[in-house]
């Protein structure tokens, strides 16, 4: 659990600049709600929020809905929240991501999602989720570990522990061959920019340089 620990806290080091880059925009966001649009707010959709280590990333007044499965971050997301009070929280959803029925259609300007579609059961169901909820012109923000090149020894230990032997899945709750870009690119969405990068990171073991392949983009409804 330590070592967890200590990886996690790497982990948002080496991905804060990623993520300042990849939320820079939220600001500028006018929403497609009209009662938010009068009202200069946003409404911002949270999966898999954890512990709350993108709160710091979101506009001032923006209206935010949170959803994560694990009822034990409940806690901690919300000591975090406690330095947030202007951020007005709608709703924390015990669920997964691929199962928003409590979410309207059309109702969310913004999803976020940042390493979680490595962790649920249904990836494209999940996506579809995201598609569903967002208004037309709705941006979903997301930075995933994904697999690696098919190609490439990395990919197939990535594959032989996830898939074949089940045993980073088991251990770590996540998979590390899912070609996530791929499926988003997938989804009916009108315009998506993404790349990949790799996030090295120099002070974990090196079972973590599996999940050192990642993307991250936006994708427009």
């Amino acid at each position: 659990m330590n070592h967890l620990k200590k990886f996690s806290h790497e982990y948002d080091k080496q991905t804060e600049a990623i993520k300042a880059s990849l939320f820079h925009d939220l600001n500028e966001i006018e929403s497609k709600i009209v009662d938010l649009k009068n009202r200069g707010l946003i409404r911002i959709l949270e999966l898999g929020v954890g512990s709350g280590s993108n709160l710091k990333y979101y506009p001032q007044q923006c209206r935010l809905i949170v959803a994560d499965p694990n009822v034990y971050f409940k806690q901690y997301f919300m000591e975090q929240k406690h330095k947030f009070p202007d951020i007005f929280l709608e709703k924390y959803l015990v669920t997964r991501a691929e199962n928003l029925q409590n979410i309207p259609s059309n109702s969310v300007d913004v999803v976020v999602t940042t390493i979680v579609l490595c962790s649920v059961m249904d990836v494209r169901r999940a996506i579809h989720e995201i598609h569903r909820v967002l208004v037309p012109g709705g941006r979903y923000y997301y930075l995933e570990h994904v697999a690696d090149n098919p190609e490439t020894r990395k990919y197939r230990i990535q594959s032989f522990l996830s898939s074949k032997l089940q045993i980073w899945p088991a251990v770590f709750g996540c998979y590390l061959d899912r070609q996530i870009d791929h499926l988003i690119a997938q989804e009916n969405f009108s315009q998506i920019a993404q790349k990949r990068l790799r996030i090295k990171s120099t002070k974990c073991s090196r079972f973590f340089k599996l999940i050192e392949p990642h993307v991250v983009g936006v994708a427009i409804k």
